[in-house]
């Protein structure tokens, strides 16, 4: 998909930062190891990420991220298919959907003139000081070649438009409303106008239900998306 939508030739499958053999060598269903297939296991996940299991809980509206979009070359597309849910009356039975909601939508949204300044400015997209303080409590190296020469080495910062305009259907979509983690920005702006332009943006991402869709896993289920056109969250 990626080769018929623009990519640039140099661009293979995305490798994640964090998903090395390091990183899921305690498990024992780990089974065949292929760094362009990221696994998702609830015990990495449990193990990597207590604070999302422990009281009081993060909101889980803090979540809506784009894939990758630390990398210079962020992923375009990311696929999931579940291969094991729980069953009803396990310990985990309940959330685990996914959202989505439309960076055309959130952009269309804005007035005319809102839509003219955010045109023209940029935001950083970082997870450096996240992932290299993992890696090093959880004893394992980052992956340092990630399927583009540009995303190659330790640094997973990257600016890139606050407006994203999608090369194969020619919209506008919102990008940079998912960079809003505390190490992460939008240039060009002070500080205040910085956090007020980011607390607007989420509140168009959680508020407007009309701009979202929600997914309710089953076994076997497979879900492609565009990470320029939508952002995502989980449900926790």
């Amino acid at each position: 998909m990626g080769e018929l939508t623009g990519k640039p030739s140099t661009s293979k499958l995305s490798k994640h930062a964090l998903y090395t053999k390091g990183m899921v060598a305690h498990l024992e269903e780990a089974g065949e190891f292929d760094p362009e297939v990221v696994e998702i296991w609830s015990q990495v996940e449990r193990k990597n990420y207590p604070q999302r299991y422990t009281n009081p809980r993060p909101f889980a509206s803090g979540g809506w991220h784009v894939d990758l979009g630390y990398e210079k070359i962020p992923g375009d597309y990311s696929s999931l298919y579940l291969t094991k849910a729980p069953k009803d009356g396990d310990k985990y039975d309940c959330g685990g959907d996914t959202l989505w909601v439309s960076g055309y939508e959130l952009y269309d949204q804005l007035s005319p003139p809102m839509k003219k300044m955010v045109d023209g400015l940029d935001a950083v997209h970082s997870r450096t000081v996240k992932f290299q303080k993992l890696a090093q409590e959880l004893g394992f190296e980052l992956n340092t070649d990630r399927g583009a020469p540009e995303n190659r080495g330790i640094d997973l910062e990257s600016s890139h438009p606050l407006v994203r305009t999608n090369p194969v259907t020619g919209w506008k979509s919102l990008y940079g409303a998912s960079a809003s983690r505390p190490e992460e920005w939008i240039e060009g702006v002070t500080k205040a106008e910085c956090e007020m332009l980011r607390d607007y943006f989420h509140q168009l991402k959680v508020e407007n239900y009309d701009l979202q869709a929600r997914f309710k896993w089953n076994e076997n289920d497979l879900a492609v998306w565009d990470n320029r056109a939508t952002l995502h969250t989980a449900t926790l």
